[in-house]
């Protein structure tokens, strides 16, 4: 996966707590990696209709 994170552990964060809920830092790399592999997975559909744009659709 490398790189820099998709995710900002402050808004996930804060959005959990506003649940009730804490996160551990364990899960941010996990998170992280299902965020890329919607991505990539979006990308793919994109291309797949001729288009660089990604869209609400190939989400």
């Amino acid at each position: 996966m490398g790189g820099k994170s998709l995710v900002s552990k402050n808004s996930v964060g804060l959005y959990l707590r506003g649940k009730g809920r804490r996160v551990s830092p364990e899960s941010f790399p996990q998170l992280d990696g299902r965020v890329r592999e919607i991505l990539e997975a979006a990308i793919k559909r994109a291309e797949g209709n001729g288009r660089i744009t990604v869209m609400a659709q190939d989400l």
